[in-house]
Parts: structure tokens; sequence; C-alpha cells
């Protein structure tokens, strides 16, 4: 099909739909560019009002890990730590009648200035009473902190009954 052979009707048919192409063509690419700047600016004004509220967001972080360190550290050193630790979670058992069947030191990691000990308890009893020695002790335990909890039952030998037992990990620091 030759240009010259064409019809002046198909001519200007074919000269209407290239330039409605053309048309589309740059009306699409500017609309999406403007589209995707909108949606950055909007991104941008968003992380900006993000950004004003940053100092007093740093201020209360800061504050929270100088509470979290001033109530970790003790001067205590790792005997009399693991020591107070076991009065004050026998303490707590003892008020809920649970028993505790192991306290012992599972990880010491020494820095500088700090030593940091990582403690395993392990508790028997009732649901109820390990979660109320759980919650008495994240709230009120002076040297260390709950870093884990897990729950596991075990048949008893010789028994029809299973027993709740309850591994946590304390985490406490010392100076040195």
């Amino acid at each position: 099909m030759k240009w010259n052979s064409l019809s002046s009707k198909k001519k200007s048919g074919l000269i209407f739909a290239a330039t409605l192409i053309l048309l589309i063509i740059t009306w699409i690419s500017p609309i999406k560019r403007t589209i995707q700047a909108k949606r950055s600016c909007e991104s941008l004004k968003e992380k900006i009002k993000d950004g004003k509220n940053a100092p007093a967001a740093i201020a209360q972080l800061e504050s929270s890990i100088e509470t979290w360190s001033n109530e970790m550290i003790t001067d205590l050193d790792a005997e009399a730590l693991q020591i107070k630790l076991f009065e004050e979670v026998g303490g707590a058992a003892n008020k809920y009648h649970v028993q505790i069947r192991g306290l012992r030191s599972i990880g010491i990691r020494k820095d500088k200035e700090f030593c940091f000990q990582t403690f395993e308890v392990i508790m028997v009893g009732g649901f109820k009473n390990q979660l109320q020695v759980l919650f008495l002790l994240e709230k009120h335990l002076k040297y260390g902190k709950v870093a884990s909890v897990e729950f596991s039952r075990k048949k008893v030998k010789g028994k029809k009954y299973e027993e709740l037992f309850t591994k946590l990990l304390i985490q406490s620091a010392t100076k040195q």
C-alpha cells in the first residue's frame, strides 16, 4: 500500500489516527510523572512531619534507657547477685505456692565496665499461680529483668496427670 495510491479520505483518516496516538502518548507520559511527583511530595511531607517529632521521641527513649539501666545495674558481685536473685524468686514462688526446680547461671558476658549474666529459673505449679509469680517478677524484680518465658507440659511418670513447667530467663548486669 503506497501513500500516493490512497484516497484523500484514507490519508486524512491515517493522519488523524497517527495524530491521536501521538497526542495520547504525549499526554499520558506527563500525567504519570505528575502523579508520581505528587505521591513523592506527600511521602516527603509525612517524613518531615515525623522528623519534627523526632527530638521528643529521642528524649523519651533516652530517659527510658536511663531508667532501665539504673534499675538493672547493681554493684553486687556475681555470687551475691545469684543469692539475691534466688531470694527474690523464692519469695515470689513461696507466696503463690509454686516450686522452684532450678536456678542457675547459663551465661556470662563481660564488657569493659559491666558483667552481664543470664539466669535460668525453672518453676512447677498451677498456671494461674505461675502467672502471678511471673507478673510479680516482671514488676518488682530488683536485680534483673525477665527476658524470656517458656511454658511446657510434661507427663509425670507413673501418674495420669501432667505438670506445667515454666522456664524463665532473667538477665542482669553488674558493674565490674
